[in-house]
């Protein structure tokens, strides 16, 4: 199985931290299980996540979640292949924002429902690995992980760019832009300049506080 540090959405998100980044201090949510720490030059960094082994651990799904930060207080946070996972990801999102200095950064990526991929197995009757499947499981054919006979963690909303960008707005960020990612049908690589951002495998896109 291949590591998520030498996925392509990994390599591209960190080649977009690095590029576009003029921070040096950062908040990477839901880290633990792959953290793009050794690959960008800073002076701080914080994980935060509520399994694992992170430096601070915080339940990140409901109606509250409080982030142990000042207002105005974080240059830069790093949100990716989390908010998937949230029942309700809203309140996670205005902390964030409460959280970040005036022009601070939010780098964030999503699974994309409708990528070139994704909308093949459609067309054909099956259902996407990266589709919102719940605790139907790896047996069933979604994400998860297996936890004291349970499966939880899975997917549990699906994005598109739209979805995403309104998403995030309605939290009054401001986007910077999006990005293209990874194409890709049964492993075989398609070239950027053939595609567009609305058919990546992943959506990445940046954001700030005004």
């Amino acid at each position: 199985m291949i590591k998520i540090e030498e996925e392509r959405r990994f390599k591209e998100t960190v080649q977009i931290i690095n590029h576009e980044n003029v921070y040096k201090n950062f908040i990477e949510i839901g880290g633990t299980d792959a953290s793009f720490k050794s690959f960008v030059e800073h002076d701080s960094w914080i994980i935060i996540d509520k399994y694992g082994d992170p430096d601070i651990n915080v339940d990140l799904d409901g109606r509250k979640v409080n982030l142990p930060f000042d207002d105005d207080s974080i240059e830069c946070f790093i949100l990716t292949e989390v908010l998937e996972h949230l029942r309700m990801g809203t309140p996670l999102i205005k902390e964030i924002y409460r959280c970040l200095k005036k022009d601070g950064m939010l780098i964030i990526s999503v699974p994309n429902a409708v990528s070139l991929g994704n909308r093949m197995k459609w067309f054909f009757g099956r259902i996407p690995f990266m589709a919102a499947s719940s605790d139907c499981g790896h047996d069933l054919g979604g994400t998860g992980t297996f936890r004291n006979g349970y499966w939880e963690g899975a997917h549990v909303v699906d994005f598109n760019k739209k979805r995403l960008k309104l998403y995030i707005e309605r939290c009054d960020f401001k986007l910077i832009k999006f990005y293209k990612s990874a194409v890709q049908i049964k492993n075989i690589p398609i070239p950027k300049f053939l595609t567009s951002i609305t058919l990546g495998n992943f959506l990445i896109a940046t954001f700030k506080k005004e």
